[in-house]
């Protein structure tokens, strides 16, 4: 049921109620104490089990619009877009239909998002480990994924999030009538991520947990590299380095000289990193100086996802590579300091006062000495790789200061198995000063590779003049446009100001054949290697910036699905590359992303005892309802059920309007002609 009109629906039986009891107190000539209390508790009540008790809101208003269950398998075969009946009898085979989630009011961004991670099998995986029985809130969300991945055929089944929730810490705000505040698909996933690990480190030893890493530019965070780092002789024999089996959860090491050239014995040392999930990867990030090549240590972070940022204007097309390009971009600093250009600077000025004392014949011999002595300390700090900020302190004058440029560049080093994307489409608006949606298509493939925007440690160069990746083509960094340049550059916005025509090409980033080609399966199908991800599952928002509709798109059971809250539809692989409003993308290693037909994810589970009694009832008080309903409707012919449906869609009217704009032919057909 959709939240208008379970919203409508409450606020009418109360204010319904309301009148009557103000009806009868204006019809009585004396209105007792005891009448107004009465009354009053009467409201409050009516008003508590409509908030509290949804299925009776849900059992109501599901007949009086012909929704026959929200959970019914309202098949509108890919809408159109050419889902053959073969595939649906192998869907059929293979299970039927997926589960549904109920809207608890505005809670399609956590659907999504739960819709998604259930299409993974290295998230499930995961939470199937006997180490999480113990723990509440993973028992609670493996259960919910067993649910969604359970082979329920021709019967749809929704379910409630209630018993996740209630094992949450920290769980979205609920107002008393419209339901959950709407807020972000990724916040939300940030949020089950925290939730997850802190089970996974209760069950892990103190020193098993490592924080990320810090750039080794002051003493103390050397220290702290010196206790992390481990001799290559005391590694484990299972140790993973660098991109070895990117599936491995546990423990990573990274070579303790890249982090630190200056401790001791960086070059036989490792200091280890834990991957906790399965979208649990490692970026590194180098910050170093383009005039004389220093970096401060190359930072090691552990990261959960991308969150790549759309141009500030709309564009017509732009492709998910690009964005990435743009991400691993170096990004130019000016006007900072670098402590090896400073001792630089130093001993040239330090060097030219040695010989004007010496040439002119000063008899000053303890001046003589003290700058020798000055000279042969910043010498030997200038042979160490990295000149930490306490040599700069003892040996640098603050009135010599020299600015330099630095460039900043961050890849990955080592990819999670599950790679989410986050497309950041928050635009500051200076006009009015507030935040819009970006409204730009993003183009995205069914498989990537993300070769070249991954660099192992041995890959990675340790100067900053030279490109961050070994693989990478070096171009030189121009920090000073040059006079001809900025000519040309005024030219051209003078000629885009005087053609206002250009605009809507220009603003195309990649043509229609250029996108259609980049999503081509046929064109994916022979892309190999180690790095090569497989498409799993898409969310998508509809509306603006503060308020619209997440739906999600997931493959399962060899097809792609279209779940809306309780909305279940079979798909095309064209509709899903074609969806506007891209908001996150989940890619697995296609190593370890097998079709699903060949594994099996609704495996029996132990659950936590006494963790979903509540929920377990209301799914079978659910499932009853459906069962009954669905019964009706096997009865009903194509035109019908085609009726029902679009009454069943007005919930999700935003992406269904655009969809409908989009996809002009639709076919529905009852399940009992499968």
């Amino acid at each position: 049921m959709s939240i208008k009109k379970n919203v409508i629906f409450k606020v009418v039986i109360i204010a319904l109620l309301v009148l009557r009891i103000l009806k009868r107190i204006l019809s009585s000539k004396v209105v007792s104490n005891k009448q107004l209390v009465l009354s009053f508790l009467l409201v409050s009540l009516t008003s508590i089990c409509l908030y509290k008790f949804d299925s009776i809101t849900q059992l109501i208003m599901d007949p009086l619009f012909n929704r026959g269950g929200a959970s019914r398998f309202r098949r509108r075969i890919g809408r159109g877009s050419g889902v053959s009946d073969d595939t649906v009898d192998t869907v059929m085979k293979r299970g039927g239909l997926i589960g549904g989630l109920v809207n608890d009011g505005n809670t399609c961004f956590m659907n999504s998002v739960l819709q998604s991670l259930a299409s993974s099998e290295t998230f499930v995986s995961l939470l199937q480990d006997s180490s999480l029985n113990e723990r509440e809130f993973s028992c609670a969300f493996r259960n919910l994924m067993k649910k969604l991945n359970t082979k329920h055929y021709k019967h749809g089944h929704d379910y409630k999030t209630n018993a996740l929730l209630k094992t949450m810490t920290k769980t979205p705000d609920k107002n008393f009538l419209l339901g959950y505040n709407q807020e972000d698909a990724q916040e939300f996933f940030q949020t089950l991520l925290s939730e997850l690990e802190s089970d996974l480190k209760k069950n892990k030893k103190p020193d098993e947990v490592s924080p990320p890493s810090t750039p080794a530019t002051s003493s103390s965070s050397s220290s702290s590299d010196d206790e992390k780092a481990v001799y290559s002789s005391a590694l484990p024999q299972d140790a993973v380095l660098g991109n070895a089996n990117i599936g491995h959860l546990g423990k990573v090491y990274v070579p303790a000289s890249q982090i630190d050239p200056n401790l001791k014995d960086a070059n036989d040392r490792y200091v280890p990193y834990t991957l906790l999930t399965p979208v649990d990867g490692l970026s590194a990030e180098r910050i170093g100086c383009l005039n004389c090549g220093e970096m401060g240590g190359i930072r090691y972070s552990v990261i959960s996802g991308l969150s790549l940022n759309l141009p500030s204007d709309n564009y017509g097309a732009l492709k998910l590579t690009d964005l990435l390009k743009e991400w691993i971009k170096p990004e130019i600093i000016e006007g900072v300091n670098c402590n090896r250009c400073a001792l630089k600077h130093v001993l040239d000025y330090q060097r030219e006062q040695l010989n004007k004392l010496t040439s002119s014949g000063s008899s000053s011999t303890l001046l003589i000495d003290k700058l020798e002595e000055r000279i042969s300390q910043i010498e030997g700090e200038l042979k160490k790789p990295i000149i930490d900020d306490d040599a700069i302190k003892n040996l640098f004058t603050d009135n010599m200061m020299q600015k330099s440029s630095k460039s900043k560049q961050i890849l990955m080093s080592r990819p999670p198995p599950l790679l989410a994307i986050h497309i950041n489409r928050s635009v500051f608006d200076p006009m009015t000063y507030r935040v819009r949606k970006n409204n730009s298509r993003v183009v995205f493939p069914l498989k990537l590779d993300l070769d070249q925007f991954v660099a192992e440690p041995d890959e990675i160069n340790t100067d900053a003049r030279l490109p961050m990746s070994k693989k990478a083509v070096a171009e030189p960094v121009n920090t000073e446009p040059a006079e001809e340049e900025e000519q040309e550059q005024e030219r051209e916005d003078e000629e885009s100001d005087s053609d206002d025509e250009s605009d809507d090409t220009e603003k195309s980033i990649c043509s229609k054949q250029e996108y259609t080609e980049y999503q081509n399966p046929m064109s994916n199908d022979s892309l190999e290697g180690p790095l090569v991800y497989q498409l799993r599952s898409v969310i998508v928002h509809y509306g603006t910036h503060n308020y619209g509709h997440y739906i999600a798109y997931r493959r399962y059971r060899g097809v792609w699905w279209r779940t809306s809250d309780e909305s279940i539809d079979v798909v095309s692989e064209s509709e899903v590359l074609d969806a506007p409003g891209v908001f996150m993308l989940f890619y697995e290693l296609n190593s370890l992303s097998e079709e699903v037909e060949d594994v099996d994810l609704t495996v029996d589970i132990p659950e936590l005892e006494g963790s979903n009694d509540e929920d377990e009832d209301q799914d079978e008080d659910h499932d009853e309802d459906h069962d009954e309903d669905h019964d009706e409707d096997h009865d009903e012919d194509h035109d019908e059920d085609g009726t029902a449906a679009s009454q069943a869609g007005q919930r999700d009217s935003d992406d269904d309007d655009h969809y409908n704009q989009e996809q002009q032919t639709s076919q529905a057909f009852a399940m009992a002609n499968l």
